[in-house]
Parts: structure tokens; C-alpha cells; sequence
């Protein structure tokens, strides 16, 4: 009730609500969960008198239309595993300085880690997360091994499942990959785009769990 709305930067405030949440069994707790979480209704849809065929590009903000703009954000470090709270804050209050209201996050680095998401969330600053895996161009064919595919289902599920309860991000992320991806063309120039389509069916049946 009188829940206040998230914005991105530059456009308002970014209140967060704390969520903890326990497991109790036999009297006992025996597990907890605390995040921090803002609400936000972050839709795409097809700019003003634009092409029947044309994707949903325009992005609103609790109704608002908001022009995206930002960074790409790769691993903050050349040696893996010596990132530190300190610089991932100045890193965002950079991004934060200079009116950025999104970043995206390469898919070709790191998972990235709950506290991207968070430190996002707390500065106004919306994730565009790409998918943990990229082709050379339409000519590769995904490997069909059915190990390799589990282990992709496996990760993909984990890393999505990591990033979607973010204020902010969880919200703008999905409903770009719920209305962009199923929309991922088959063909480009005469060649098949197999790589999209592995990426489409997959995220939609991972986004479709409960």
C-alpha cells in the first residue's frame, strides 16, 4: 500500500523495500533470505508511427519514455577474483556522475555477482544483461552434444535465476527478453540465425518456471 515507485537516474528517486524471508521447520529456522527491492514497471514498445514489422524498441518507465543510456560493463579487473567492494561502488558512482542510466553488462565476462545487481538498484541504474554466450556470426552451428546442452540449460538457469528478483534490472531485463527474443529472426542475409534461436526457446522456458 502507497508503495513508491523506482525510477531510473535522472528521472526521480530509487527507493528500495527490504524483503527478508525465512524458512521455519519443526519450530526451527532453518533458512533466511534478504534482499532489498524496488518496484518498477518498466515496459518496451514500438515507437510512434513506426513499421508494422518493427520490434519494441521504445523503453517506458512507469509510463514515462525514457531515453537509454549508458556503458558496456566487462570485468572490472584483468585478474579475475581481485574485485573489491570500493572500486565496484566508485565504478557506479561514476556511472551515476555522468547521467548514465544503464549498463550493459558483456555477456562474454564473469556472471555477474548478486552485488552488480544491488549497487545498480541502490544508484538508479538499469542492467542490460546480454546471455552467457555469443557466436562469431551466423554461420556457427550450436554443438548439438547432449552434455554440453545440459550444462548450458544448467548455467543459464542459475544465472538468470541470480539476476531476475533485481529492482530495477529483473524487470526491464525480462521484458526485453520476453518480447525481443521470440521475435529473434531465423534468417539474416539467406543464413540461419541458430544461435538466437537456441538462446529464444531456452531463456522463454527458463523465464516460464515458477
Amino acid at each position: 500500500k502507497n508503495i513508491k515507485l523506482w525510477y531510473p537516474n535522472g528521472q526521480g528517486a530509487h527507493p528500495l523495500y527490504r524483503i527478508s524471508l525465512e524458512i521455519i521447520r519443526n519450530g526451527e529456522k532453518s533458512d533466511e533470505f534478504k534482499m532489498e527491492y524496488g518496484f518498477a514497471d518498466i515496459k518496451f514498445q514500438k515507437n510512434e508511427n513506426s513499421d508494422k514489422k518493427s520490434l519494441p524498441y521504445l523503453c517506458t518507465v512507469n509510463g514515462r519514455k525514457t531515453y537509454l543510456k549508458g556503458f558496456n560493463f566487462v570485468p572490472m579487473d584483468l585478474m579475475y577474483g581481485t574485485e573489491s567492494d570500493d572500486k565496484l561502488r566508485k565504478l557506479f558512482e561514476l556511472t551515476q556522475q555522468c547521467n548514465a542510466n544503464l549498463l550493459r553488462i558483456w555477456g562474454g565476462g564473469l556472471i555477474a555477482s548478486r552485488k552488480i545487481y544491488e549497487e545498480a538498484s541502490r544508484r538508479g541504474i538499469m542492467i542490460w544483461q546480454d546471455f552467457l554466450q555469443s557466436g562469431s556470426g551466423f554461420d556457427n552451428i550450436p554443438n548439438k552434444r547432449t552434455d554440453f546442452l545440459k550444462k548450458l540449460k544448467n548455467t543459464s538457469e542459475k544465472a538468470i535465476k541470480n539476476c531476475r528478483g533485481s529492482s530495477g534490472n529483473g524487470g526491464g531485463f525480462f521484458v526485453v527478453l520476453k518480447k525481443l527474443l521470440p521475435h529473434a529472426p531465423e534468417e539474416q542475409n539467406g543464413k540461419k540465425n541458430l544461435f538466437a534461436r537456441l538462446r529464444s526457446c531456452l531463456i522463454c522456458e527458463i523465464i516460464q518456471k515458477k
